[in-house]
């Protein structure tokens, strides 16, 4: 994974192993702007870590799994106005919130997720509202 200033410059290469394991695989990335955090999903090790912004690992969030606080088949990750994780999980069938310290919060089904003939929510932003 490469990092780029805002015009555009190379910042760095974040490293491909981190102390929460090597990221195999990243499928789905977010950033949280107002501490400099990164949320990478592996689809792989199914498991979303959270890193500094040097590349170094802070934490993991959630586990794999199709209960509350436990992902599958992650599709996209977004950071909300509060600081709080929003990872849509496909397998899962909803949008999950954890806290700005990984801690699961809550979880919904997403309108489009139960519609017939395969419409799905594939994507997730949230923006200055949350």
């Amino acid at each position: 994974m490469r990092r780029f200033s805002p015009d555009g410059t190379l910042q760095g290469l974040l490293p491909s192993t981190t102390a929460g394991g090597q990221l195999k695989r990243p499928a789905a990335i977010a950033w949280r702007a107002s501490d400099d955090v990164l949320a990478v999903y592996d689809r792989d090790d199914e498991e979303i870590q959270l890193l500094a912004a040097d590349g170094s690992f802070m934490q993991r969030v959630g586990r794999k799994g199709r209960s509350d606080g436990e992902i599958s088949k992650v599709v996209s990750l977004a950071f909300d106005n509060t600081g709080r994780l929003l990872v849509l999980d496909l397998d899962g069938s909803r949008l999950q919130a954890f806290d700005r310290h990984g801690i699961f919060v809550a979880s919904a089904a997403p309108p489009l997720l139960g519609a017939p003939a395969g419409n799905v929510a594939l994507g997730l932003g949230a923006d200055a509202w949350g």
